[in-house]
C-alpha cells in the first residue's frame, strides 16, 4: 500500500511540472511538548506570472517514516485570466484516489465591485456540491473593500450572519472598522475599531451598547511606526477597568536594513502576579532575492516555562519571491465567527474549523486566499486548556524582478517599487505612461484589463514617455500590466 501511494505521489508531482513554470515547496514542522517533529509538505506549482496552478500537500506518516498524499488543491481560471474555482480533494488510501472536498467559487459583478465568494462542500451521497457558506464583498472605485459580510446557507435559502464596514484615510489606509451583526432582520452593531498613524499610533476598541445605543471603549492600543512606513516596532495595549486602564499586552518587532520582518516577540500582562508572562517569538530569514528563507513561530507553555509549542517552515526560492507570515486572529475559548485580516490590512471573514484541545491543527481555508496566495487557519492549545489560539496562516508571491541587490543574505531584498508611471490618474480619454525607469525595454507589451481581469486592449510600446488613448469604457478600476521577456508588472488606473 505504501508503495502505491508513493508512486501515485511522484507522478502526479511530475505530470503537473510538466506543464507548468515553476515548482517550489514548503517543508514545515511542529513542535509539541518541546520537540520538533515532521509535519507537511507543500509542492507548489505557478505559472510564468506566479499565479497559483496547483498545490499538493503532503503529510508525514510517522508509522510509515514516509510522505503520503493529504490534500490536492487545483485553481481554474477563466479566458480572461480570472480566477474562478479553487477545488480542493482529499486522498482517499483505501481507493488510491482522490475525492472531492470542497469548492471555491468567485463570482464577479457590478464592474468588479461586487465579489462574492462561495464555499461549497461535496456530498458524496447525493454525488453534488452543497452551498456552505459564502463572503460578499463591496468595493469602491479605487478597488478597496468598503463591506465584507459573511452569510451561511441553511434550510436552502442564504442567512446574513456578519459584517464588516471600513473606511480610509487619504493615504489609503484603514481609518476605522465596524463590525456588525444581523439580528431581527437589522445590522446591529458589534463592536468597532479606529486607527491613528501620527503621534503615538493610537489604535481604540469599541464595544456597542444596545441599550443606550452607545460605544464603550474598552482598549486602547499605542503603536511606533518604523519611520513612515506602516510597519508597527512596538506595540503597547490596555484595557478599560472601571476608569482605569490595565495592561493588557505589548508586543515589540524587527526589521532588517530593507524593512523586512526579521523577529516578533509579544507578552500578555497577568493580572494575578503582576508581571509580563510571554505569549510568542517569531524568527525570520531570507534568500539573497528577498524571499523568505526560515520562519519559525514559538508558542510560551506557562506548565514548563518553555517555547513548548511552535509551526517552523523552510521554503525553497526559484522564480517567485515567497513569504509566510502568521497573523493573528483572537484568543479563542469557543469554536467562533472570526475577522481575520491579512499583510494586506485586508478583512477576511469565515467561520473557524473545529479546533481540537493539546492539539496543533493546520485547516486550509481557500476562501482566505487568492491566485497568489495560500491561507491556512492554524490553531494551537499550548497546554492551557483554558486558553485556545488562532492565527492566519499566509503564504504569498509576486514575481522575481529581473535586478536584485545583493547586500547579504538577511539584508538583501528585490525591490518591488513600480518601474513605470501613469499620468492622469484617474483619466478620461486618454492616459500617459512614463518607462523611464524600466531596465529591460525590448518587446515591451501594454495590456489594460478590468478588475476581474478580461482583456480591454493590447498594445505594443516603446521605451520612454508616450499617450495611450483609451477606448470607450465605463468608469471604474482597470489594471495596467507591463510586460517586458518574463518581468511582469502592473498597477492600478481609474477612468472616471
Amino acid at each position: 500500500m505504501k508503495k502505491c501511494v508513493l508512486a501515485t505521489t511522484i507522478s502526479l508531482f511530475f505530470f503537473i511540472a510538466g506543464f507548468a513554470q515553476t515548482t517550489d515547496s514548503v517543508y514545515s514542522e511542529r513542535k509539541a511538548n518541546g520537540i520538533w517533529q515532521k509535519s507537511e509538505l507543500d509542492i507548489i506549482t505557478r505559472d510564468a506570472s506566479c499565479s497559483l496552478v496547483s498545490m499538493i500537500a503532503l503529510a508525514w506518516n510517522e508509522s510509515s517514516q514516509s510522505w503520503v498524499n493529504s490534500r490536492l488543491t487545483t485553481y481554474t481560471y477563466n479566458n480572461t485570466g480570472a480566477l474562478i474555482e479553487v477545488l480542493t480533494q482529499s486522498w482517499d488510501a483505501v481507493s488510491n484516489t482522490w475525492i472531492n472536498n470542497s469548492k471555491k467559487v468567485t463570482l464577479y459583478g457590478n464592474a468588479g465591485l461586487n465579489i462574492s465568494y462561495l464555499l461549497q462542500t461535496w456530498d458524496a451521497s447525493s454525488n453534488s456540491w452543497i452551498n456552505n457558506y459564502r463572503i460578499v464583498d463591496q468595493l469602491d472605485g479605487l478597488g478597496r473593500i468598503i463591506t465584507e459580510e459573511f452569510d451561511l446557507y441553511s434550510d436552502n435559502e442564504w442567512l446574513k450572519i456578519q459584517r464588516a464596514q471600513i473606511s480610509y484615510d487619504g493615504n489609503n489606509r484603514i481609518a476605522e472598522i465596524v463590525y456588525q451583526n444581523w439580528t431581527d432582520n437589522v445590522w446591529i452593531n458589534d463592536s468597532r475599531t479606529a486607527y491613528s498613524y501620527t503621534g503615538n499610533g493610537l489604535s481604540l476598541d469599541y464595544v456597542w451598547n444596545n441599550d443606550s445605543k452607545t460605544w464603550t471603549k474598552y482598549r486602547r492600543t499605542f503603536n511606533d511606526y518604523l519611520g513612515t512606513t506602516e510597519l508597527v516596532e512596538k506595540s503597547f495595549s490596555e484595557v478599560g477597568s472601571g476608569s482605569a486602564w490595565v495592561n493588557s499586552f505589548r508586543y515589540n518587532q524587527t526589521y532588517t536594513g530593507n524593512n523586512l520582518k526579521h523577529s516578533g516577540f509579544k507578552q500578555f500582562w497577568n493580572i494575578n502576579t503582576q508581571s509580563w508572562i510571554n505569549s510568542f517569538q517569531e524568527k525570520l530569514d531570507y534568500y539573497a532575492t528577498g524571499s523568505q528563507h526560515n520562519y519559525s513561530f514559538e508558542l510560551w507553555d506557562a506548565n514548563t516555562s518553555s517555547w513548548g509549542y511552535g509551526y517552523r517552515s523552510t521554503s525553497t526560492n526559484i522564480s517567485c519571491v515567497q513569504s509566510l507570515q502568521l497573523v493573528a486572529v483572537s484568543d479563542l475559548k469557543n469554536n467562533a465567527v472570526a475577522l481575520m485580516q491579512d499583510k494586506n490590512r485586508n478583512y477576511l471573514m469565515h467561520r473557524m474549523q473545529n479546533v481540537q484541545t493539546n492539539n496543533i491543527q493546520r485547516s486550509f481555508n481557500p476562501l482566505a486566499g487568492n491566485r497568489n496566495s495560500v491561507v491556512y487557519d492554524l490553531t494551537f492549545n499550548g497546554g492551557d486548556q483554558k486558553q485556545q489560539y488562532a492565527f492566519e496562516l499566509i503564504l504569498s508571491t509576486r514575481e522575481l524582478p529581473q535586478s536584485v541587490k545583493s547586500t547579504g543574505v538577511d539584508n538583501a531584498f528585490a525591490t518591488n517599487k513600480s518601474s513605470f508611471m501613469l499620468s492622469p490618474n484617474p483619466a478620461k480619454t486618454y492616459f500617459n505612461i512614463n518607462l523611464s525607469a524600466w531596465k529591460n525595454a525590448s518587446n515591451l507589451v501594454l495590456k489594460l484589463s478590468d478588475i476581474t481581469g478580461k482583456l480591454m486592449m493590447q498594445q505594443k510600446i516603446n521605451e520612454g514617455t508616450q499617450r495611450i488613448n483609451l477606448p470607450a469604457l465605463q468608469k471604474g478600476v482597470y489594471l495596467v500590466t507591463i510586460t517586458s521577456g518574463r518581468e511582469i508588472q502592473t498597477q492600478k488606473l481609474v477612468i472616471e
